[in-house]
């Protein structure tokens, strides 16, 4: 008879469910996660901070490309790009190292908003520290552009 009742499947409970009852918990705090994550991104783009980076951070990239594309044909060949360099020499670079002072400002805008955003809900002042950083480096990027162009 035992062999009988071990061969035998028994149902859960006899309820006649095929899934545990905390699947069915587990499934819907999962779709409930999900569905707060778009309500924490949100909460993230209504910052004041995070628009003001985002507006400063845009408008110092829009004036270095300005500038750098109407007036790339009037720059000499060779600029002293690399400020600290002792030689002459040393110091000037081709003008096609130009792009790269726009090309770092959006990498740092993009880079510093995502690491902010990720950090948005469990360290708030780590997220603005991050957006403030990345506003500094754009503005550091831009001075050292306008600098260079004659």
């Amino acid at each position: 008879m035992s062999k009988k009742r071990k061969s035998k499947k028994e149902k859960q409970l006899d309820l006649g469910l095929k899934q545990s009852p905390k699947n069915l918990i587990y499934r819907f705090k999962r779709s409930f996660d999900r569905f707060l994550v778009k309500f924490e991104v949100k909460e993230f783009l209504r910052s004041p901070l995070t628009w003001l980076v985002i507006t400063f951070s845009i408008s110092f990239i829009a004036l270095m490309l300005y500038k750098l594309f109407t007036n790339i044909s009037s720059y000499p060949q060779e600029l002293p790009i690399w400020q600290n360099q002792t030689s002459l020499q040393r110091r000037l670079e081709s003008k096609e190292l130009l792009y790269f002072y726009p090309t770092a400002g959006v990498f740092a805008l993009i880079f510093g908003s995502v690491l902010s955003n990720i950090f948005y809900h469990k360290e708030k002042f780590l997220s603005k520290i991050l957006l403030l950083s990345s506003l500094l480096s754009i503005v550091g990027l831009t001075f050292a552009f306008l600098k260079l162009i004659p």
